[in-house]
């Protein structure tokens, strides 16, 4: 049992990693190892994780989806290096969703649903019309 000291709002694993969405940041144990990590970056609380494309991503309050890959670097502070900040929402990150063809769906409080590529991590498209928020 581990004390967060926060309210944990997201769990996920992908191998030997489990990822929990906690307040200011995704809290990281590797199940095999005993490693215990902090990837810092999202600002209030973490609602949304999801892996893929080799990518751990978190949707937060500030709305901004945060993704990180591993670090291939043995010296590396963290095995996980923050690659990018997705930025074009309006409201709080709510869910994420992996779908075909290396695809990310986010949906959010200001009831849209926005189509992102996993290897470039741009937005592609945003689709409208929701009268709530996208769960």
């Amino acid at each position: 049992m581990i004390n967060l000291d926060s309210q944990a709002t997201t769990l996920i694993s992908e191998g030997s990693w489990i990822f929990d969405g906690v307040k200011n940041a995704v809290k990281a144990w590797n199940i095999q190892t005993g490693a215990y990590i902090t990837l810092d970056g999202p600002k209030g609380q973490v609602l949304s994780l999801n892996f893929g494309n080799g990518t751990l991503l978190a949707g937060a309050e500030d709305r901004v989806i945060y993704a990180w890959r591993g670090s291939s670097d043995p010296k590396a502070e963290s095995p996980f290096k923050l690659v990018a900040t997705l930025t074009s929402l309006t409201k709080p990150v709510v869910c994420l969703a992996i779908g075909c063809y290396k695809i990310l769906y986010s949906g959010s409080m200001d009831h849209s649903i926005q189509v992102w590529d996993l290897d470039t991590l741009e937005c592609t498209m945003t689709l409208n019309g929701h009268t709530d928020t996208t769960t």
